[in-house]
């Protein structure tokens, strides 16, 4: 947070908001696994698929039974979204990686919905 205040991407004002939404993400009772301490996480990771293209998923959590590709959205919920993650997982099993689960988390004022595919 203070980060990116330092940088001018959120402001003072609005930091006690985008913290309690935050927390409202990593306390989920599904997501908590997903944000525990020991798993390999690397954020916005760069893929190199076959057809060339780059893909960024949000978040990649790298477990033992393999890797879990999630997803932050705001908004209505879109059939690109899920296709959108599809191809992250696409790409990943490219790479040899077992994909244990991909989640599409929603994000709205009031609720964190998280989309299981």
């Amino acid at each position: 947070m203070e980060q990116l205040i330092r940088e001018g991407l959120i402001s003072v004002e609005k930091q006690k908001e985008i913290f309690e939404i935050l927390s409202r993400v990593v306390e989920h009772p599904l997501l908590i696994p997903y944000f525990s301490p020991g798993s390999q996480v690397r954020n916005e990771l760069e893929i190199l698929a076959k057809n060339g293209l780059i893909l960024r998923p949000d978040r990649l959590v790298f477990r033992s039974g393999g890797v879990t590709v999630m997803d932050y959205k705001t908004g209505q919920r879109r059939n690109t979204h899920r296709e959108q993650v599809q191809a992250y997982c696409q790409a990943l099993r490219e790479t040899g990686r077992t994909i244990e689960s991909a989640i599409i988390i929603y994000i709205d004022q009031k609720d964190i919905t998280p989309e299981f595919i």
